[in-house]
């Protein structure tokens, strides 16, 4: 493969990758391909990113990530605090009232004491990592805890 046919690959590798991508692993993925293209590829994809825009391509820990740049940083931070400052429904906070009284509780359980099905509070709830699921419980159907 040649350049440009790499770089989007190793490029999206690096985006992909929730570590610091080394060397070595991108070999690795791409055994199938001399080490010299890959360095090349690697080589070029870094000059790409040395241009002005948003994001730049590091070296961190021994490898690569694609990260934003610091002068943007304050733009990026309204972006998670904005999703920090979003409150709860009255429904999420009965519901989180009732798993925290009757921990550990089942999703059937929570919807019979509240009355209404309480499905769509729980993934709310659970990706805002404000309750886990811990197991299931050792009864028919099984059901997370």
């Amino acid at each position: 493969m040649s350049d440009d046919d790499l770089k989007p690959i190793i490029e999206a590798l690096i985006f992909a990758s929730p570590d610091p991508l080394t060397p070595k692993m991108l070999f690795k993925l791409l055994e199938t391909e001399p080490k010299e293209d890959v360095e090349s590829a690697l080589e070029s994809l870094k000059r790409d990113y040395d241009r002005v825009g948003g994001l730049q391509l590091v070296e961190v820990a021994g490898g690569y990530q694609i990260v934003t740049r610091p002068e943007l940083h304050e733009w990026v931070r309204r972006l998670f605090h904005e999703r920090t400052s979003q409150r709860l429904s009255v429904q999420a906070l009965e519901t989180l009232a009732v798993i925290a009284y009757k921990q550990p509780i089942t999703g059937p359980e929570i919807t019979e004491i509240r009355g209404v099905n309480t499905a769509g509070v729980l993934s709310t709830l659970i990706e805002r990592q404000l309750i886990k699921i811990v197991g299931r419980k050792p009864v028919v159907g099984r059901p997370f805890m």
